[in-house]
C-alpha cells in the first residue's frame, strides 16, 4: 500500500496572544492516495484552522503535517511554498476569483505565479475546462456567472497545475441546494478521472456523505472511533452520527 500523501500528528493550534486557548488540540489524520475524506464540524469548530494548517497557511503551535513526504514545516518558507504548490491546490466558500480577469485567465493564474507558460499547458487546460464544463463560459468575466459556475471556475483553477491535493472548504456554502448537489458532484468526477486526494471540511452533511470517509471535530478535537466509511455511509448515516455525539 502507498504511503499517506498527507499526515497530520498530533496538531495543536492556539492564537500566541492567547495560549491556553487551543482551537485545535491533538488532531491526528491521514489522505491516502485518491482517497476523499470530509471533515464534518459545527462553525467555530476549529475545521477553517485544520485546513489552514495542513495547507501551510499556518504554523501549528505543536504537532506535524506530512505533505508527500516531507516534514511541510522543518525547512523554511521558500520550501514550504514550493511544497504547496507542488501537491496542493485549493477550493474557498467564496471563490476568491478575481474580478477584472476573465474565466480563462482565472483558471491559468496559478501557472502564472508559479512562472510557468500556460500556453505549454493548452491540452491540460482544456481537459478540465471540459470535465467541468466551463468551455462556453472562458470569455466571460465572474460577475456574469452564477454561484455554481463560480465555484467550478475555482475548481479548475485549483486543478491547472494538476496537484495530486485539494482541499476544500466549505465549497458549497455559498450555492443553493442545487448547485452545492452538482458542485459536490464535480469534486466526484474530478477526483474519478485524475485520482487525485480531495480533504474536505464542511458543516453540511450531505456533502460530507460524498467521502469515502466523515471525521467529526467538535471543540478542536478529532475522535477517530467516530469517524464513519464504507458502503452505508450516506447522509441519513451522517445525521444520525451527529446527533450521536450532541453536535
Amino acid at each position: 500500500m502507498d504511503a499517506p500523501i498527507l499526515t497530520a500528528t498530533s496538531l495543536s493550534w492556539a492564537p500566541q496572544d492567547s495560549p491556553e486557548r487551543l482551537v485545535l488540540a491533538e488532531v491526528s489524520l491521514s489522505l491516502e492516495p485518491g482517497e476523499f475524506v470530509t471533515v464534518m464540524g459545527p462553525s467555530g469548530s476549529g475545521k477553517t484552522t485544520l485546513l489552514h494548517l495542513l495547507g501551510g497557511l499556518e504554523e501549528p503551535t505543536q504537532g506535524t503535517v506530512l505533505l508527500g513526504g516531507e516534514d511541510l514545516f522543518a525547512k523554511g518558507t521558500r520550501r514550504r511554498t514550493l511544497l504547496r504548490r507542488r501537491f496542493l491546490g485549493y477550493v474557498f466558500q467564496f471563490f476568491q476569483l478575481l474580478p477584472d480577469l476573465t474565466v480563462r485567465e482565472n483558471i491559468v493564474l496559478p501557472l502564472l505565479i508559479a512562472g510557468k507558460d500556460p500556453g505549454l499547458y493548452l491540452q491540460e487546460i482544456k481537459e478540465v475546462v471540459d470535465v467541468l464544463d466551463l468551455a462556453h463560459l472562458l470569455d466571460r468575466q465572474p460577475h456574469g456567472l452564477s454561484g455554481g459556475e463560480m465555484q467550478r471556475v475555482g475548481i479548475a483553477r485549483a486543478l491547472a497545475q494538476r496537484p495530486p491535493v485539494l482541499l476544500c472548504d466549505e465549497p458549497t456554502g455559498n450555492l443553493s441546494t442545487k448547485a452545492g448537489e452538482e458542485t459536490m458532484q464535480f469534486f466526484s468526477r474530478v477526483r474519478d478521472r485524475y485520482g487525485l486526494s480531495i480533504l474536505l471540511v464542511t458543516h453540511n452533511p450531505r456533502d460530507a456523505a460524498f467521502g469515502d470517509r466523515v471525521l467529526f471535530l467538535r471543540d478542536g478535537r478529532l475522535d477517530p472511533s467516530h469517524s464513519l466509511t464504507g458502503p452505508g455511509l450516506n447522509a441519513a448515516a451522517v445525521f444520525s452520527r451527529l446527533e450521536e455525539l450532541s453536535i
